[in-house]
């Protein structure tokens, strides 16, 4: 990917990423522009009363983010999802702590989303299903590809062509949080 305005990156520390939460972000290329059957989690460095996007795959138009705030716009430690230009998945579930955070979405077969916080699921929200990721965007870390940007490090992300199982992601939270 490519790091813009300035990311930070820390060798030392097993390559952590930081954000400013102005306008620092990661971008590639689309992994996908499926809206279902996949798996989006990372590592990130939560700061409570802050806002912004942690992973995205498209844009505002299209595709799908997780972050945390209200909207991505008032600060609030609110775990929240976003179904560019169909709806918001605001959780009701808060990020308790300052601190090193396991954070993932699935799309299962239907495009339903789950989130998980630290390999225990938060909640599956039934809806309507994201639009198709946009052409010309792609996966982004620490914004939704140019907007919503977040105060965040990240020590880790991944990306999935399935819908992983709380087992999985589980057992991937619980692989590498000492590390």
């Amino acid at each position: 990917g490519t790091l813009n305005n300035g990311v930070g990156f820390s060798p030392s520390y097993k390559g952590i990423l930081t954000f400013d939460g102005a306008d620092d972000d990661v971008r590639t290329t689309l992994f996908t522009n499926a809206r279902t059957n996949v798996t989006m989690a990372g590592w990130f460095f939560v700061n409570l009363g802050t806002v912004g996007t942690f992973l995205s795959n498209g844009d505002d138009p299209a595709g799908y983010c997780i972050g945390i705030g209200q909207y991505f716009g008032t600060t609030d430690n609110q775990i929240v999802g976003l179904f560019g230009y169909v709806r918001w998945i605001l959780t009701g579930a808060y990020y308790q702590y300052t601190g090193w955070h396991h954070i993932a979405m699935t799309l299962d077969g239907s495009g339903t989303p789950s989130i998980y916080v630290n390999g225990v699921l938060i909640g599956t929200y039934p809806g309507s299903m994201a639009n198709v990721p946009s052409p010309g965007t792609g996966f982004s870390i620490g914004s939704q590809w140019g907007i919503r940007y977040a105060n965040t490090r990240c020590g880790n992300s991944t990306f999935y062509n399935r819908a992983l199982t709380a087992t999985e992601i589980l057992q991937n939270y619980n692989a590498t949080q000492q590390r």
